[in-house]
């Protein structure tokens, strides 16, 4: 990526709601703690994630530092999110949505410092209100090229998560 590309995204404000990332039962759940190593492509919309063939889990990134990459990229669907390498993410919870197959693992993005306020309830049973109402929604999406937000993650686990 171009540096100054790099710059223009980075300059861009954080993206402080949920993005999704589908996982395969091949990929394997994430860790209950882990740190991003390379930038991963998410959606703004579960919906798009959740439409990969052989979907098994839906990670609920809670972010606070990624980035809306939709306007620089070829993403058909318009809702890119990179989440950064260095992220620090921590499992808060669960939930098998009713009538679907697959399961929602929600990570909260962890802050070494003061951050800019999250876009997204601080309970856990809001969190997957929230999660649910946006698998409920009507509004149209597409459904292209969505492979893009589905498999393996690059992540480390800390020494200090068991």
């Amino acid at each position: 990526m171009p540096e100054n590309l790099a710059r223009r995204i980075l300059d861009q404000p954080a993206w402080t709601r949920p993005s999704y990332r589908a996982l395969s039962a091949y990929d394997g759940p994430v860790p209950p703690g882990f740190v991003v190593t390379a930038a991963i492509p998410t959606s703004a919309d579960i919906r798009v994630a959740a439409s990969n063939y052989g979907v098994r889990y839906v990670v609920a990134f809670m972010n606070q530092t990624a980035r809306y990459l939709a306007d620089f990229t070829d993403d058909p669907t318009g809702t890119e999110v990179a989440v950064l390498p260095g992220a620090v993410f921590a499992a808060a919870g669960s939930l098998r949505p009713p009538g679907l197959d697959f399961d929602v693992l929600i990570a909260v993005e962890m802050l070494r410092e003061p951050g800019p306020e999250p876009e997204w309830p601080a309970e856990n049973h809001l969190i997957e209100q929230m999660i649910l109402d946006d698998l409920a929604s009507t509004e149209p999406f597409v459904k292209r090229d969505c492979a893009r937000f589905s498999g393996p993650i690059d992540v480390e686990v800390p020494d200090f998560v068991d």
